[in-house]
């Protein structure tokens, strides 16, 4: 037991992300040191096909995840100005480019968002369907500058489900999977 906690006593993670045409199958991995008489323990290498399916199901689990938390993800920040018209939402929605992470690629500015809502019950019970999609962001130097001066602004209107109390708005970034999400109380027509 003592030599199994020394053991992890001294380790470290390295990362790394295949090429974008890195082909399909197992890849070997290789690590060295060059100090002696270290003794490296690592996995052989790694199943590319794997990989791809465990990925997208973080990403899945992870929105799933953010969307039912009682708790806000804060890594894309969401500022919301909502008006409600019966049962009628519309969203004056604004994210900070920053933490977006587009890339700069060919003299454009490109990502993939997902944006997805979630109304919930007083009791956390979902109320009718989760609504998402996919925006692509494919933006000339002068419009970034812009986001990044004023905000990626979006107007979203949706339909308010029966019992409805709580909003969750998400937004992900497709390709890193950083979330942000913000929870929006809905008030009642009569409070309006």
């Amino acid at each position: 037991m003592r030599n199994a906690l020394d053991d992890i006593r001294y380790s470290y993670t390295i990362g790394f992300s295949p090429t974008g045409d890195a082909r399909p199958g197992f890849h070997k991995v290789r690590v060295q040191v060059s100090r002696p008489g270290v003794k490296l323990r690592h996995p052989e290498g790694y199943n590319l096909d794997e990989l791809a399916e465990s990925g997208a199901q973080n990403h899945e689990n992870t929105t799933a995840q953010a969307l039912t938390s009682p708790l806000d993800f804060t890594a894309i920040p969401i500022t919301v100005k909502a008006d409600r018209a019966g049962d009628t939402l519309t969203m004056q929605m604004s994210l900070d480019v920053g933490s977006l992470d587009l890339v700069s690629e060919n003299d454009r500015w490109t990502g993939k968002l997902e944006m997805a809502a979630r109304f919930a019950t007083a009791d956390g019970k979902q109320a009718g369907f989760i609504i998402s999609q996919i925006a692509e962001y494919n933006m000339l130097p002068q419009t970034y500058n812009a986001a990044v001066r004023d905000g990626l602004n979006l107007q979203i209107t949706l339909q308010i489900p029966r019992n409805a109390t709580v909003l969750r708005q998400l937004v992900r970034n497709v390709k890193s999977g950083k979330v942000g999400t913000l929870s929006i109380p809905l008030a009642t027509e009569s409070a309006k």
